[in-house]
């Protein structure tokens, strides 16, 4: 039996999002899912870290599913732009920040 954690769709966004929204920080991120998820697991570091390098690579944060077996989509495309839109724009004020 596997006691690995499957994060949904919109799981995944609210953690890219608010990656950004607490400054890159993952204990302030953790904490903040601690307090929005009160009795679900916290993902690992590891797992705030893959997600997060696949968001910067690939701009997504959806399984990579092949064809049309596996979980129904949970959130319609145009949320998922708009969120990964909304991010865009974070990481390039930050970046803009930095400079």
């Amino acid at each position: 039996m596997s006691s690995e954690v499957s994060y949904s769709t919109e799981d995944r966004i609210f953690i890219a999002k608010n990656w950004f929204l607490c400054g890159e920080n993952a204990t302030l991120l953790l904490r903040k899912w601690s307090a929005t998820f009160r009795n679900r697991p916290k993902p690992s570091r590891a797992m705030l870290r893959d997600l997060i390098r696949k968001f910067e690579r690939f701009g997504y944060v959806t399984d990579d599913l092949k064809g049309k077996s596996g979980a129904k989509e949970t959130v319609s495309s145009e949320e998922v732009t708009n969120t990964q839109t909304v991010i865009l724009v974070h990481c390039i004020g930050h970046l803009i920040h930095q400079i």
